[in-house]
């Protein structure tokens, strides 16, 4: 998880996604969530490689540091990285060592970061 020193305001992020609340079944913009989740367990990188943040779009044309964030999550080994929310957490899915790789580029990309690591395995 990434934390950034930049602030997102949720009223903004919806004005500028210019969209009604809608059911997640309703998404048209990847997988179910079912779907997703089952990506997530089975690790099926091809289907999470789908699951779309619609706020992400919005959020990234005025906080270009944060689009950087998870540029650099997926370059530094993340099999899937996404904003949480309407914004500015972030965060990287990793397999293996790439997750110290991702810490230091981050941390040499953006000092005004914390990174908070956790974890589950199955």
């Amino acid at each position: 998880l990434i934390l950034s020193d930049i602030l997102v305001e949720t009223k903004n992020a919806y004005i500028d996604l210019k969209r009604p609340l809608q059911e997640a079944a309703q998404s048209k913009s990847g997988p179910s969530p079912r779907r997703a989740f089952e990506a997530l367990l089975d690790g099926d990188a091809k289907i999470l490689s789908q699951v779309i943040n619609d706020f992400e779009s919005v959020v990234f044309a005025r906080h270009s540091g944060l689009a950087g964030i998870k540029d650099t999550l997926l370059s530094s080994g993340a099999f899937f990285a996404s904003m949480s929310g309407s914004g500015s957490a972030m965060f990287g899915l990793f397999e293996g060592p790439s997750f110290d790789r991702a810490k230091d580029a981050i941390r040499s990309r953006s000092a005004d970061t914390t990174i908070v690591p956790f974890g589950f395995f199955l």
